[in-house]
């Protein structure tokens, strides 16, 4: 697995700084998720019938036995171990997003996307202080306006709170609180999104979380299909975490095909602040 540094550092002791940083990171990680619903669009609809040769069914045969082997071997050991685990539970800073987006395409071939919400929250763990910004009326198309960026009580928009919390709880509480209730160790590895963009994310075989009962109970003519993940991340020193959460439906209501996402992060900062 590539190696990534999921413990993220700003170079200056100012927080402004990296509040700047978190702004700027915002907009390319929307840009970043819109072009990569693009791609995928893309491959599921030309990829198949123009680029990617079709096996035999004897290749097909081993392919599902080496898969099947690989799921079996990859059973036997844990994805995210204690020592990630007491990485967070070590934190002293951190930043928690949640990210949900709507997309609806029509039958003519166009669609629209809309951030429902886009929440970014530093935590200072050590003093019991936040700063939590709302960005979803600050999206569109074209660009990040600033000046529609919303300051936000952390409690109020999460869901749950982090006073006397560590950092690992933190992450359950919010998982929790979205309905995300599974053992995380009980997945599968997603090699469909890995030959598509070389993320490694792991399905999780319980697929259930809030947003899907509220779009169940909602209605909708067809469910094409639902799933929920999680991405890993390796540290520097090797250690494997949870890097970010993804829950996907996708349904039909009328002539129209939505696909709502929603992504949970809780990354661990080093604050270099003045006085420590």
């Amino acid at each position: 697995m590539e190696k990534m540094s999921f413990i993220r550092k700003t170079e200056t002791s100012d927080m402004k700084e990296g509040r700047k940083m978190t702004r700027e990171r915002v907009w390319i990680f929307a840009f970043i998720m819109a072009f990569t619903v693009g791609v995928v669009i893309l491959w599921r609809v030309h990829g198949v019938k123009s680029h990617v040769s079709v096996p035999t069914v004897k290749e097909t045969e081993e392919i599902t036995k080496t898969l099947e082997k690989n799921e079996v071997a990859d059973a036997t050991k844990e994805v995210i171990t204690s020592d990630g685990i007491t990485l967070y539970e070590n934190a002293k800073y951190l930043t928690v997003e949640k990210v949900i987006r709507t997309t609806v395409e029509t039958e003519d071939g166009t669609s629209e996307t809309k951030y429902d919400t886009y929440l970014v929250s530093d935590v200072d763990l050590v003093n019991g202080k936040d700063q939590t910004e709302e960005y979803a009326k600050a999206l569109d198309v074209t660009e990040l306006d600033d000046s529609k960026v919303e300051q936000v009580a952390f409690l109020d928009s999460f869901g749950v709170s982090y006073e006397n919390q560590n950092g690992w709880e933190v992450y359950e509480n919010l998982l929790a609180e979205n309905g995300i209730c599974v053992d995380i160790n009980q997945a599968v590895f997603d090699q469909e999104t890995y030959e598509m963009t070389k993320q490694k994310r792991y399905m999780l075989k319980d697929s259930a979380c809030t947003m899907f009962k509220e779009i169940e109970d909602a209605g909708y003519d067809q469910l094409l299909n639902q799933k929920l993940s999680y991405q890993v991340a390796t540290t520097e020193d090797g250690i494997q975490i949870p890097d970010s959460f993804l829950a996907e439906i996708r349904y039909k209501v009328g002539e129209r095909t939505v696909t709502k996402s929603m992504f949970i992060q809780v990354a661990i900062n080093n604050w270099n602040t003045e006085g420590e």
